[in-house]
Formats: C-alpha cells, sequence, structure tokens
C-alpha cells in the first residue's frame, strides 16, 4: 500500500472510522456529512497518490479536513511518481510541489477512449454511462459509474459505488475530469427545445433522471447529485413551471430547497417541491423515482399520473425576503501591526501626501518582497515552501491618491534603480575604451605572429535590474536572465498589464498562463521563432500596480476568476475623502531608516546548492509561530468550506499569502535590528501573527471588491452616500445630509436620498426626540448591521505579548459590518 493511501485510512481509523476493502479499493462512511451507509470511495492512484470520491457530493477538501489532513499531506513520495500512467489531477493527489509546474492531465481522443482507459485499469466495465450535452447538443461531458463488489462482512449492506466524470477540453480532447463551473444541466439540449409551458421535473441523479423520462417527464438534473446544486447553471430553468422531486432522506430535503432557491432565482415561472412517500408510506430511506418504478411493476404511466397529481396539489415555493446586503463595509489599513521603521514611514507618507495608509503600505510591501525576491523562501513544511512574491494593487478613481502613494512606497527602489544605471553608464564607459585598446591590440597580436596568448577580449558589463514596466513575459524572461534575484513591476495603470495577456483559451495559456506561474517564482520558458529560447529557473516577480474601479470590472472578466489571477491580487480599494493641504512631511530619520532597511535586504544573499547554483534559503518557523500557523490554516480550512468562486479561490492563495506576509514582515524586523528576534532564519509568532493580521485584511478587502463587481448600477449610486454617513458614525437626519454633500443640499434631496435607502433596505428610520427647548419632532436614519463603526479613529488590529511570549491581535469587531467574519484575526 502506498504512503498516502496508507495516511488516508489510517486518519480515517483514527477518527472512528471503518475503510473496508472494496474491489480494489475500500469504501467507508464519509466523515465530511452525517453518513448511514457507506458513501467514501478510495483507491490508490496510477501515480502512487491516494483517489477518494464521496457519492453524496462532498468536496474532497472537506472529507480530508475533517479528519485532520490536507492535500500536502497526502503527496505520493518523489520515487512513487515513476509509474508515469498520468492520473488525473482532479481524481489524485499529485508530487508537484508549489516551485515545480504540475503534471499534465492525460488525455484521449474521445469520450469512449477516455472510459475505457479507466475500465482497463480497473478490470470491469461500468454500469451507467450519462452523456452532459450544451444546449447546441454537442457532448462536452459525461458521468460514468462502477458498482462495487458485496462486502462479505456484511451482506446486507448496501454495495458502493465509484462515479467518475468525464469531460471534453478546449482542445476537443477528453480527460477524467469534472465539467467546468457552472455545470450545465442534464439533458440540456431537450431542455432548451422545449416550450416554456412545459413543466420541468427535477430529480437526484441521472438515474433517477431517466426514469423519469421513461415516465414521460420533462426532467434533468445537476451534475454530483445533491451535493452540487450550487455549482450549476438553473438559467434555462427562467419561465419554466418547475417540479423537485428529492430523495427520501435529509440531504434530499436539503438538495430540493437548494434547488428550489436557486430555480426561482434562475427565473422559474413557478417552483413545487413533492414527496414521493405522500404516495407510497412505505418508500425506503434514499428512495426516489426509480423505486417508486419498480415497486408500481414498471408500470410509467401510474408513476407519471402519480407525479402530476402531487404536482398539482402541491403549494407553490415562495421567494424568501431577502433583505438588502450592502457592499462589506471597508475597515482601514492595519497600519500599527507593521514593524518599524516602516510603520512610521507609512503613516507619515500617507500624511504628506494626503491619501490612505493603505495607497502607501500595499505597494510598499511589494516593493519589499521585491527586495528579498529570491534569496529566502519560507519554509511551512519540507515540502511546502512560499517565496516572496506579492502582486499588490491599489484601486481608486483618478486624483484619489495613488499614483503619489506608489510613488513614495517605491522611492528607494527607483533610487536603486537610478544609481545602478549611473554605475552601468560609467561602467559601459570605460568598456568603450577597454574594448576599443582591446581591438588595437589584436590586430597588432595578428599581424606580429607571436605564439603569445592572445588579447582577453574584456566582458560587457551588464546593468542591475531593480524595476520594469514592461508587462511581456518574454521581456520579463530577458530580464529575469540577468537579474535572477527578482524585480518588480511597477505600473500606475495596471489595465495595460491585462491588456498585454493573450486571449484567454480556457487552459491558461499565453502570457496569463507564465504569469501564473511566476507568481509561484517557479520556472518560465518563452519560445521564440527567430532566436533561441528563453528560459528562467526561478522567476520571481512582484507587483506594485493601481487601477481605476471600472477599468478593474472591465478586466476582470469570469476568465481571470476562473484561472486564479484575480485570487492572487492583494487588493485595497479605501473610500474616497477630501484631500486638505498639510504641511506634514515624511521626516529625514524615518526615510534614512526605511533606505537602509531596504540596503540590508537587498545585501541578502542566495545559497549555493550541491551543484553550485544559487538557490533560496529557507527561513524557517519556530515552535509558537508554527502552533499559530497551523491554528490559522485550519481555521481557513473550515472557511473554505463555505465558500463558492471567487471568494473562496482568495481564501485559498491568501492562505500562502499570509506567510509570504509573514516573511516580509520577519526581514523588516531583522534589517532594521530588532532585538527580539533571535535568530534571521527563523520566524518567530510576533512576525506570524502579523503576517496573518495583513492576510485577513486583504482577505476582508477582497470580499468588499467582489462584492462590487456585482453592485448594480443602484448599488453602485448610493454606495458614496453610504459611506459618508459611515463616516458620520451610521446615523444621520435629512437635515445634516443636506448641510453634507453638494448633490444633497437641494430642497427634498436629502430626504429622498434616505427614503431610498429605506426602501432598500439599507437603513430603518428611527424617532427623534425634540430637544429641551422645543421644536419639531425628527427622525433619523439608521444604516443597518452596525454600519457606523468605521469612522476614522484607529480601528486596526493591536499586537501585544501575552504571558507566555505568544503575540495575540485584537480585532475592533464592530468595524467588520454586518456581522462579516471572514477577516477576523483568530484570538
Amino acid at each position: 500500500m502506498t504512503g498516502p493511501t496508507n495516511k488516508l485510512l489510517a486518519a480515517l481509523r483514527d477518527h472512528g472510522y471503518e475503510p473496508r476493502p472494496s474491489g480494489d479499493g475500500w469504501t467507508c462512511r464519509c466523515p465530511a456529512h452525517d453518513d448511514r451507509n457507506p458513501s467514501l470511495c478510495i483507491d490508490i492512484g496510477d501515480n502512487g497518490g491516494v483517489v477518494w470520491h464521496c457519492q453524496a457530493g462532498c468536496d474532497q477538501s472537506a472529507v480530508i479536513a475533517a479528519v485532520g489532513l490536507t492535500f500536502r499531506d497526502l503527496m505520493p513520495e518523489k520515487a512513487e511518481h515513476q509509474n508515469g500512467h498520468g492520473k488525473p489531477k482532479a481524481c489524485t493527489t499529485t508530487s508537484a510541489k508549489p516551485s515545480q509546474p504540475s503534471t499534465p492531465t492525460r488525455t484521449w481522443a474521445s469520450d469512449r477512449e477516455a472510459v475505457g482507459a479507466m475500465e482497463a485499469r480497473r478490470g470491469e466495465k461500468n454500469v451507467g454511462w450519462w452523456p452532459y450535452h450544451n444546449s447546441e447538443g454537442e457532448r462536452i461531458g459525461v458521468v460514468v459509474r462502477w458498482n462495487h463488489a458485496p462486502d462479505p462482512a456484511n451482506p446486507d449492506a448496501k454495495p458502493g459505488k465509484t462515479v467518475l466524470p468525464f469531460s471534453r477540453q478546449p482542445d476537443g480532447r477528453w480527460a477524467c475530469e469534472k465539467i467546468p463551473n457552472p455545470h450545465p444541466l442534464y439533458d440540456l439540449h431537450l431542455l432548451a427545445k422545449a416550450p416554456k409551458c412545459a413543466t420541468v421535473y427535477i430529480v437526484e441523479g441521472e438515474k433517477t433522471c431517466e426514469a423519469a423520462k421513461a415516465c414521460g417527464l420533462l426532467a434533468t438534473t445537476s451534475a454530483g447529485g445533491e451535493g452540487r446544486a450550487k455549482g450549476t447553471d438553473w438559467t434555462p430553468l427562467a419561465g419554466h413551471p418547475v417540479v423537485i422531486v428529492p430523495d427520501h432522506d435529509d440531504a434530499g430535503e436539503g438538495y430540493g430547497a437548494d434547488v428550489a432557491r436557486l430555480a426561482l432565482a434562475a427565473g422559474a415561472a413557478s417552483v413545487k417541491i413533492i414527496q414521493l412517500w405522500e404516495r407510497w408510506p412505505d418508500l425506503p430511506e434514499r428512495g426516489d423515482l426509480v423505486d417508486l418504478l419498480a415497486h408500481y411493476g414498471g408500470d410509467a404511466d401510474r408513476v407519471r399520473a402519480d407525479v402530476e397529481m402531487l404536482a398539482d396539489k402541491a403549494e407553490q415555493v415562495m421567494p424568501e425576503p431577502v433583505e438588502a446586503d450592502p457592499v462589506p463595509v471597508w475597515r482601514p489599513f492595519p497600519t500599527s501591526t507593521l514593524p518599524e521603521p516602516i510603520r512610521s514611514f507609512v503613516a507619515e507618507s500617507a500624511k504628506s501626501g494626503g491619501c490612505d495608509d493603505s495607497f502607501v503600505a500595499v505597494p510598499l510591501l511589494a516593493a519589499l518582497a521585491a527586495a528579498v525576491g529570491n534569496s529566502r523562501v519560507i519554509e511551512l513544511k519540507h515540502d511546502w515552501t512560499e517565496p516572496c512574491v506579492l502582486w499588490c494593487v491599489t484601486v481608486g478613481e483618478s486624483g484619489d491618491g495613488k499614483s503619489p502613494g506608489m510613488d513614495k512606497a517605491v522611492a528607494n527602489t527607483m533610487d536603486r534603480q537610478k544609481r545602478a544605471m549611473a554605475e552601468y553608464a560609467a561602467a559601459k564607459k570605460q568598456h568603450d575604451e577597454d574594448f576599443a585598446n582591446y581591438e588595437r591590440a589584436a590586430e597588432a597580436w595578428k599581424k606580429s605572429g607571436a605564439s603569445s596568448p592572445a588579447p582577453e577580449k574584456p566582458v560587457a558589463p551588464v546593468c542591475a535590474c531593480y524595476w520594469t514596466d514592461d508587462a511581456t513575459t518574454e521581456a520579463m524572461a530577458m530580464l529575469l536572465q540577468q537579474s535572477p534575484r527578482g524585480v518588480l513591476m511597477k505600473r500606475d495603470e495596471l489595465a495595460g498589464w491585462f491588456g498585454s495577456f493573450d486571449k484567454y483559451n480556457g487552459k491558461g495559456g499565453g502570457d496569463v498562463a507564465r504569469w501564473l506561474e511566476i507568481h509561484g517564482a517557479r520556472s518560465i520558458k518563452v519560445d521564440r521563432k527567430t532566436s533561441a529560447p528563453l528560459y528562467v529557473p526561478r522567476a520571481a516577480v512582484s507587483i506594485a500596480g493601481g487601477i481605476q474601479p471600472g477599468a478593474l470590472r472591465r478586466v476582470i472578466g469570469d476568465q481571470h476568476k476562473e484561472n486564479g489571477l484575480l485570487a492572487r491580487l492583494f487588493m485595497a480599494f479605501p473610500p474616497r475623502k477630501a484631500e486638505m493641504w498639510t504641511e506634514a512631511v515624511l521626516s529625514p530619520v524615518v526615510a534614512e531608516k526605511t533606505r537602509l532597511v531596504f540596503d540590508v535586504i537587498y545585501a541578502l544573499e542566495a545559497d549555493p546548492d550541491q551543484y553550485g547554483d544559487l538557490v533560496p534559503r529557507r527561513v524557517t518557523l519556530d515552535a509558537t509561530a508554527r502552533a499559530a500557523w497551523i491554528k490559522y490554516f485550519n481555521r481557513c480550512a473550515s472557511e473554505r468550506v463555505g465558500l463558492i468562486g471567487a471568494d473562496a479561490a482568495a481564501a485559498a492563495k491568501l492562505l500562502g499569502g499570509a506567510a509570504r506576509l509573514a516573511l516580509v514582515v520577519h526581514l523588516v524586523r531583522v534589517a532594521a535590528g530588532d532585538t527580539r528576534v533571535r535568530d534571521p532564519n527563523v520566524v518567530d509568532v510576533e512576525s506570524m501573527v502579523v503576517g496573518i493580521a495583513l492576510a485577513d485584511w486583504f482577505k476582508a478587502e477582497a470580499k468588499r471588491i467582489y462584492a462590487m463587481f456585482n453592485e448594480s448600477d443602484e448599488d453602485r449610486e448610493d454606495r458614496p452616500l453610504l459611506d459618508w454617513i459611515r463616516r458620520k458614525g451610521g446615523v444621520v437626519t435629512a437635515r445634516e445630509l443636506s448641510r453634507g454633500p453638494s448633490q444633497y443640499k437641494p430642497p427634498g434631496m436629502a430626504e429622498a436620498a434616505l427614503e431610498r435607502l429605506v426602501s432598500r433596505g439599507l437603513g430603518r428610520w428611527e424617532p427623534v426626540a425634540p430637544n429641551p427647548n422645543g421644536g419639531p419632532h425628527t427622525r433619523r436614519l439608521r444604516l443597518r448591521s452596525g454600519g457606523g463603526d468605521t469612522g476614522d479613529g484607529d480601528t486596526t488590529p493591536k499586537t501585544q505579548a501575552d504571558g507566555g511570549g505568544f503575540v495575540t491581535v485584537t480585532t475592533v469587531t464592530g468595524s467588520a459590518g454586518g456581522g462579516d467574519d471572514w477577516g477576523k484575526v483568530p484570538q
């Protein structure tokens, strides 16, 4: 038995589950849900990994998290990778480290060939084959089922099953991978041709759907059964009456409720849920239309009559009342958590430039990460390191202070580049003189016919590169070959970076694919038609960029949400505020201390490996930092189970981001001479907790910005007013508003604007008692969800050491808004 398989089986047994042999694998109850019958299938993968699949639809990460494991815990040992059968990455853990390209997915020319290869491996034929089509009738996926042999030790138990998805790839070939989100409905091509007056019956599972069709019903289902309702495109139900026929169990009830909500949201004309047990009281647990059809001896007409009768008398499901949910509240950047001197640098620079702290702090983190580059990585486990690469983006309208803040943040990088250019110019001038002397000496040597060695040709100088604004990966690869440490890409208008990508092709091709590798400081190779290919073994590029919100909405399409590019961006989008004149300036002392921090960090060197090649030095965690990291990791894993889409992707990428931020914080403290740092090569708990606090802030900010992507025109129009009211404490009268922003000064405008917020559920009216000197009764608007707790005061997390030497972080929870705990720091 392979190591990963043994580890998963052992973890299941340690948590009270009993994996039993079944066919060429094992089955047991799934730890991720209340499982009465074994629904978890476990098998040994072709590449030495372990394959697991919950028939109830539980996410793979949720299954292993329930027994205290992660995907990295189940990576095959390096020696087990010699099999080379190309197990699909969607089904098996891989051994690819973060710094290595992942193993290509094996593909076949047709779905039949793909399934046939799986049958050959399993040594048995499938017992169910269900194709999925697009609306034009083209087959884009297949779901295939294999039944397990009965368990001799438990002959009364229902045999298990293995269900695997296969999908057509963008190049037309087929792989053992799920159909990309959103999944199409089963028999979508038939549903697309049906008249809108036709009732659509939704059941659980393709087999049940075929039984419904055999009874003359227009039926469909979602791929993956009750666990995948949210990942399906339900919009084809628009205009149709819908009847949901769930299985007879708790999971079926949950599936029915989920589908009802999603069908209503998709525009279904009506939605009803029926229960088959009302016609057959002895319907077995988990029973469905297949069981009812068998109970009636295959009498399809009787089943149809019963189903239609149940649908006629069922009450319609009414949409749940939805309270309008405003965009999550802005939380000020946690400047107070930063180590000195960059804490003072951020505060003083922002005050001097009249901009928000985040417009300085966010690009400054990118500049510091670029200074570290390939000299250091942080080791979380022996087989998991994170590079010092940060992609930081400030979002704001023109004139909000993005560019001044960035200029201050990257000033040290720019000065270093300026000095390098001057040094290069001097070296180039000297080289030109040396080369001219060389040519004369070489010519004289040739004429003399001397037997002495020829003159030595002088080596041309190379200009050190610290930053660039060229976004093409070909140009970047050329720079990185000359500057293997890495560089900073600075772009005041980051929209041009997105515009440089090749057209997205569904698999991540061209420049965008290379940039995704660069985020992990992995190797990139750029093939060129007229010259030799460019190869960079560790491409480390940090990004400091600015972008306007409208441009961000335009360039971030579904493709960049799906390929993970959006999730890799650390973004800040502070509310607009009036820029007032200030005499404040960045103090020379803080500026000099910050410059010295950059100089010390740039002086860090990588270590030679056994072949003499330079590799990043590994910075490890001490015991207390590791304990804080493990707690944070487990918290994030639990949070991700409940997230979908862009939110889930951001939470996953920000997990590694916390470690990268902790490394930057640690090296700043080392460079600044912090006496509490005991070992420059070991991250302590203080640096780790600050890294976590910063990551949580970026996570909350990502959620806020993603919500803005989904704003309606009405939401977008009201957001500045909401921000203004929050800065006033979350409570305002019409009179106070009329004295505020100019657009609300005309008579009646303030009252109408506040009435609109109340009608949208964003606030409520509450009476105000008259003052003691008399006067009319009035009322004021109070924003819902405690939206007033984000004033100009310092609401950033505070760090302090407790009695045991740990650093704790206290978060002002009132600033999260709406009960949102996405960004809270563990206590």
